[in-house]
Order: C-alpha cells, then structure tokens, then sequence
C-alpha cells in the first residue's frame, strides 16, 4: 500500500516540476519580447522628445549668456544704486523676451543671492545653492536642467557674470521657461502616451497628476532603471495593469544631462503572461493539493502509532511522578515537624538563658543597692537634721540662701534613696488596703516638686474627685507613681520652654486609670518595643539601671491592673497609662 502512495506522490511532484519550468521558461521568453517591444514602441517618440525638451533648455544658455556680457549688469552688481537697477531690468526684460521668448529671468550676486529680476522672485530661488546648474556656474560653466521654481517645473539655465581686470564671477544670471500642465498635456497630445518628467530625484510635471505613493515608486524606477549614459534608448520596466514604462535621462543638443523622462505604454503581452500564470498557478495548486493529501495520509499513519507510544509513555511517567511527589511531601511534612520540635527546644533553651541571667543581674544588683542604701540612709538624714536646725537659726540671707540650696540637694539624695529602696521591695507579696489613688498621687507630687521646680516644669492635675477607692499596696503603686514622674522630669530636661507635666484619673468601666504625660521629645521605635524590658535604658550608664518601668509593670500587674506607654496623639511627647480593678466608690 505505501509503495503504491510513493509511486503517486512521485508522479505528481515529477508533473509539478515540469509545470513551473515550463511556465518560467514562457514567462521569461514572453518578458523578454515585450521588453524588446516596448523599447521598439519607445525609440522614436523617445527620440523625439529628447529634441524638443533638449531643445527648450539649449536655447536658455544663449539667451543667458547674452543677458550675463551687457556691461552695464557687471555695474550693477559691483554698484549699490537703485537707479541702474530699475533702467537695467527694463532693458534686460525687452531683450529676453523680444529676442528670445523668455519672460522669467533673475540676478544673483556670488552668494546666490537675489538682486533683480523679473517672474523669479527671491522665493523661487530658495534652494539654488544645492542646485547642480548653479555649482557648475559656480565654477565658471554655463549649464541648464529642470526644477521646481517655487512649485512651478521649468527648464532653467544659470551662467556666470564676470567682471574686473581679471574677469572674476561677480554674479550670475538665471533664466526659466515654465513646463507646465498645458505643456505636458500639448505633448500627450502629440505622442499619444503619458509624459512624466523628473529633476534631480524629484517629480516634476505630467500629463497626469501621480499620487504621493504613485511618485515614490516611480522615483524608486529611475534609480533601478539600468540607465546607459548619453544614450537615447531608454529601459522599459514593467507596471500593473498591463503597462510598461520606459525610463531614461534627457540630455540637451549640448550633451548635458538635464532631468529624466518617463513615457507609459501599454503592454501588447501582458493579457497573454496574466492567462498563462493563472492557468499554470491554478494546475500547481491541483496537484500540489494531491500531493499533500497522499502525504498526509502516509504521514497520519505514522504520526498515530508515534501518538499511541507516547501517551503509553506520558502514563507511565505520570504514575511515576505522582509517586515521586507523594515521597516528597511525606519527608517536607517530616522536616517540618522535626524543625518546628528544634526551634522551639531552642526557644525554651533561650528563654531559661535570658532569665537565668536577669535573675543573677537582679540579686547582684539587690545586694548591692541594699548596701548603699544602708550605707548612706543615716549620714543623709544627719545631714538633712543639722540643715533645718541651721535654717531654724540662721538670719544671714546669703547663708540661709546656701543652706537651701543643701537642703534641696538633701531632698534630691532622699528621693534618690527612696527610689533605691523601692527596688528591693517588689518581690515581697502586697499588703493590700482600700486606698485613695488621688492622695497617692498627690503625696508622690511632694516628694518630686523640688525636682520639677528646679527643672522649671510646670504640673497640672486633673484628677476625678469622685475616683472609687482602689485595693493595693499603697506604698508599692507610690512607688509605681514616683518612677513615673521622676521619669517625665527627666525626659523633660533638655526640652524647650514651656515643660508641663499632666497627671489625671478618671475612671474606664471598671477599672481606675491614671495617666501621665509629658512634653519632651517621646518615645522612639527602638523605646516603644523594649519599653518594659529589665535593664533596658536610654539614660547614661551612670544615670540609670534598666529596671523602673520593669518592676512597675510587676506591681501593677501583681495588683491585676495594666500599664502601658506610648506617643501622644500630637507628637508632643511621651504618654503612660496604669489601670487599676476599682474597689468601692468614693464617699460624697
């Protein structure tokens, strides 16, 4: 069966070839008949308008020439007086167009630049510079082409003016004859053809308008055209609509080059090569359609028994994948588990570590504050006796002025003491009585005013008259209220003016809340996350331990309340809040 298919298909590729090289071999002998038709077809009319168009610019190099010796125009331009100009382009005007027939003329000086003229405005001359004609004048040589004089295509001549002993260019003169539509349309009429002319890479006039797209590709034959220079055959290029173009370059009676010319012909072959190729592409699509279905069916055959193979294949791939798959995620689970048991041994390990360390931190510190503070309690409360006897007595102002100073010095030591001494309380249980929160908060102000004086804070209190009674250890929530304005003052210190400090309480459901807030530069990200941590400080190494807000936070938890710091809400210092179970209300 397949031997049979491949003889088939064989045959069918073997009749497939020979069609095209038979269809190839009738369009390149057709093509070239026509080519050699269209250039037959083109010689004379080519010819022909070779000799008129040359004719029109080779008469232009005389009439400028004849313009370029009156010795009165080499006056004009070496002189700046409006009066020769005016009598020179009457004179100029009646020679040109009597003798000649040429009604558009212009005077330039050496930098192309407009002087006189007549029909050639200085916008018509734009461009001359980057002219050929006026480069080869430039260099002492009359020549002549086809340009675009502001939108109008005319056959220009440009030659040089001299002057001066040594007969130097000291202008030039530039005469046109305007191609018009009526003049294509009079040479349409006369070969029975469409004329095109181009300048210098550029569409200048016809005997029909050329879109943009049109103009393009017309330009795109002239730089493909196989050109032969000083030759009056043209090359003949192909065109839709059964057209042929012949292109070639137009050279004046002087053997100048002087633009290119296009002539359109229709194409005695082209309906004979269109049959042929649409007869010949319509048997190459019948057998190559043969020839793909016998391919197919061969090839389908193959492919099928390849696709069986491979989902055999995929399957069995599959079963092994999901296998592989299901290992693994028993050993994740495993690995997970066994890393969530060792982080948290490591947790716990860490933990025991931290508070071993405290616990070794807090008895050394124990041991030695309780010695200074015993050291110290009895020669700070001598001195303190001795300052008050001395006040009782004294008269001098300057000397009761210094003794005051001691005494608050003395205070400061006692505070400071007192502090100390709080410290090693908290770890005895709470020897608790229905207290007044607002009289704590008012005897814990006393023993801190003369710090806040000193520091020029000023206090305000807003405290509920109407507070309930609260069940504590009076002396350790004291303690808890001296640690916390004593921390306010200093966080006060090196602020600007005005420092106030605000104490109020209020109550919230059941609870009795006291908050103190301060005006210094509050707390930082780093304050607010190790805020109730032990031995953690912002203060000097020699100002402060670490402990304070710790052990506060030890007794008011102990007293079942809470304690928390923060921000004030307008960024202008710090805040903190402890809340207390209320016991009965206050007496009214």
């Amino acid at each position: 069966m397949w031997n049979r298919k491949r003889f088939v298909l064989s045959f069918v590729l073997v009749a497939l070839a020979a069609l095209l090289a038979y269809g190839g071999i009738v369009y390149v002998a057709t093509m070239t008949a026509t080519e050699e038709v269209g250039q037959e077809l083109a010689a004379t009319q080519w010819q022909t308008l070779q000799r008129i168009i040359g004719q029109l610019t080779t008469e232009l190099i005389p009439a400028a020439k004849e313009a370029a010796g009156r010795p009165e125009l080499a006056a004009a331009l070496t002189s700046s007086a409006g009066a020769e100009w005016s009598a020179l382009e009457s004179a100029l005007s009646s020679t040109l167009e009597d003798v000649f027939s040429v009604r558009m003329w212009a005077v330039l000086d050496r930098q192309g630049r407009w002087s006189a003229g007549v029909g050639l405005g200085q916008e018509a001359i734009s461009d001359v510079l980057s002219w050929r004609i006026f480069q080869s004048a430039q260099e002492g040589r009359g020549d002549a082409g086809l340009y675009a004089l502001a939108g109008t295509p005319a056959a220009v001549a440009i030659v040089p003016v001299r002057g001066g002993g040594a007969g130097e260019i000291i202008g030039f003169v530039m005469v046109a004859r305007p191609l018009d539509r009526a003049f294509m349309e009079r040479l349409k009429a006369y070969l029975g053809r469409e004329v095109l002319l181009f300048g210098e890479g550029e569409f200048l006039a016809g005997s029909r308008p050329l879109s943009a797209q049109e103009e393009a590709v017309r330009v795109g034959h002239i730089q493909r055209a196989n050109l032969r220079p000083a030759s009056y055959l043209p090359a003949v290029d192909h065109l839709p609509h059964n057209l042929l173009v012949a292109t070639g370059e137009l050279w004046d009676a002087e053997n100048r080059q002087i633009g290119y010319l296009q002539i359109e012909i229709p194409n005695p072959a082209g309906s004979t090569i269109r049959t042929a190729v649409t007869l010949a592409s319509l048997v190459a699509i019948l057998l190559g359609l043969a020839a793909s279905f016998i391919l197919a069916q061969a090839i389908g055959s193959r492919l099928a028994e390849s696709a069986d193979m491979l989902a055999a294949r995929e399957r069995e791939n599959a079963r092994l994948y999901a296998e592989v798959q299901q290992l693994n995620r028993r050993l994740e689970k495993l690995l997970s588990e066994r890393t969530t048991q060792l982080r948290a041994a490591m947790s716990e390990l860490q933990e025991a570590r931290e508070q071993l360390i405290q616990a070794n931190r807090l008895a050394s510190l124990g041991s030695l504050t309780a010695g200074l503070v015993q050291g110290l309690s009895s020669p700070v409360a001598t001195i303190s006796s001795v300052v008050h006897a001395l006040l009782a007595v004294e008269q001098d102002e300057e000397r009761r002025r210094q003794l005051e100073e001691i005494r608050e010095s003395v205070l400061h030591c006692q505070a400071l003491l007192a502090r100390a001494r709080a410290y090693l309380r908290p770890g005895r249980a709470p020897r608790r009585e229905l207290t007044d929160l607002n009289q704590l908060v008012r005897d814990s102000l006393d023993v801190t005013r003369h710090i806040h004086e000193q520091a020029e804070i000023t206090v305000q209190l807003d405290l509920d008259e109407n507070l309930p009674r609260v069940l504590v250890d009076a002396a350790q929530i004291q303690q808890v209220l001296f640690n916390l304005l004593l921390n306010a003052g200093e966080a006060m210190e090196n602020s600007e003016p005005p420092r106030l400090l605000t104490i109020r309480t209020s109550r919230a459901n059941d609870m009795v809340r006291v908050v103190v807030e301060d005006s210094g530069p509050g707390l930082s990200t780093a304050d607010l996350n190790h805020l109730f941590e032990p031995f953690y400080t912002t203060k000097p190494a020699h100002q402060g331990t670490g402990l304070g807000l710790y052990i506060s936070r030890q007794i008011i938890e102990a007293h079942g309340g809470r304690i928390s710091g923060e921000n004030r809400p307008d960024g202008r210092g710090a805040r903190f809040v402890v809340e207390l179970p209320a016991g009965i209300p206050a007496k009214g």
